[in-house]
């Protein structure tokens, strides 16, 4: 007979009982440590490539770092040359989109917190929430559709749309 004492609140078995693990316990217990084992696997599986060509890049790619990279436009053909002008266009188009997509998005909240139980502010909910899971791709190639092909060429402007559309 146990004592009271021994005894688990609420239950008649007595406490030692409790701690007893039954064999399904014991398999969960193994299977779930298998699971973690596997997944820390295939993580440095994934890990370990990474290093490497992060790595290769960094080892081959490091003498083409200079000044020029920076300061020169790319020659013809692609060959040699630096990269001053992708990035000032890269700069151009996210200053443009952030000129269109901020004050959008601001103004947007603004109406959200104010106007929060109208009929339209869940229309403007429900537009951010179904733009939110639409892939990048899909945007690009609708503002591509919309603004490049009927002016035949291509044009920051339009990158910079498809990047506020994104924001």
């Amino acid at each position: 007979m146990t004592t009271p004492a021994l005894q688990s609140a609420g239950t008649r078995q007595p406490a030692r009982s409790l701690l007893l693990r039954s064999s399904r316990e014991r398999r969960r217990g193994r299977t779930d440590r298998f699971m973690r084992f596997l997944a820390l696997a295939a993580s440095v599986a994934c890990v370990i490539p990474l290093i490497a060509m992060i790595g290769f890049v960094t080892v081959n790619g490091i003498t083409a770092v200079n000044i020029d990279l920076f300061t020169k436009p790319a020659k013809a053909l692609g060959v040699g040359g630096g990269a001053a002008a992708a990035i000032l266009g890269t700069i151009q188009m996210v200053g443009v989109a952030a000129v269109i997509a901020v004050p959008l998005g601001v103004l947007g909240g603004f109406y959200l917190n104010e106007f929060a139980g109208r009929r339209s502010a869940r229309w403007v909910r429900f537009a951010a929430d179904v733009l939110t899971g639409v892939p990048s791709i899909l945007i690009g190639i609708f503002v591509y559709t919309v603004m490049v092909l009927p002016v035949k060429h291509y044009n920051a402007f339009a990158g910079s749309a498809a990047l506020a559309v994104i924001m």
